[in-house]
């Protein structure tokens, strides 16, 4: 699909309304614009080419969280962080439900597609994705008017795995337990505290991986690293087992996708 610079910033605007109006459920984080240079930077450096939708999307914002991680999307990796974790033909630009699926674009073609742990989903345009996210969180809403056409019922379950594992987790710290050994700034991310009301979010934060001085790890792009949900027993094999939260481990991506499915 043909999509100018003008309807993507018209659909960003779109996405930060809702956001906007989700302020007490989860966060939302929008980075400033990349700039030209340094895309052509990445493009020579890596022999790649990035797709001109995706260009068009930078340029807007190099870095989008959504709604607390339902959406993920940053700098292109290929050979660093994230790059590591697909195949190599493959250059993720993006997380999406907070289980280890990635986005991503197929070297060679331009192709986006969904990466998540070893199968590979079309995604037909960057565009759909974007539309896949306004459906979201107009179904959160409860404001989706029409037929529900991006969002199946899988990544609904899978996300609600995710978000209930986060707020079990908020809970057990609030009465000094844990399931994972968090550093004091790793506490703050699953706190979740609004800067609008100074109130806890309905859901618990999907932390930031922060060292014991309270620098983020952050990836070669600058993106930061954020811990991920581990679906313990595979819901491919075990499918009663999706949407779950009892099913989920917090980990790295690294842990998560070179440690617990190395053999992906």
């Amino acid at each position: 699909m043909n999509i100018d610079d003008n309807e993507l910033t018209v659909i960003k605007k779109k996405i930060i309304t809702l956001c906007e109006k989700l302020e007490n459920v989860d966060d939302t984080v929008f980075g400033q614009p990349a700039n030209e240079g340094l895309l052509k930077q990445w493009e020579l450096n890596n022999c790649t080419i990035i797709p001109e939708i995706y260009k068009k999307w930078l340029l807007i914002t190099s870095y989008s969280y959504i709604c607390g991680g339902i959406l993920e999307l940053f700098m292109p990796s290929l050979n660093g962080y994230y790059g590591q974790l697909v195949p190599e033909n493959y250059v993720v630009i993006g997380n999406i439900i907070g289980d280890g699926e990635r986005v991503c674009f197929e070297k060679n073609t331009g192709k986006f597609i969904r990466y998540d742990h070893g199968k590979i989903k079309t995604l037909g345009d960057f565009s759909d994705l974007l539309y896949w996210t306004i459906e979201y969180l107009e179904l959160i809403l409860n404001v989706a008017t029409e037929k529900v056409f991006y969002v199946n019922k899988e990544d609904l379950l899978r996300r609600k795995a995710i978000q209930e594992f986060w707020v079990h987790e908020r809970e057990l710290l609030s009465n000094g337990q844990c399931t994972h050994q968090w550093n004091f700034y790793e506490i703050e991310c699953i706190y979740n505290i609004s800067t609008v009301t100074g109130n806890k979010r309905n859901y618990a934060g999907k932390p930031i991986k922060y060292d014991l001085k309270g620098n983020k790890i952050v990836d070669e792009n600058g993106t930061p690293i954020r811990y991920e949900g581990h679906c313990m027993m595979s819901c491919d094999e075990y499918p009663e087992y999706i949407g779950n939260w009892k099913n989920i481990q917090a980990l790295t991506p690294k842990e998560h996708m070179l440690g617990a499915h190395r053999s992906i």
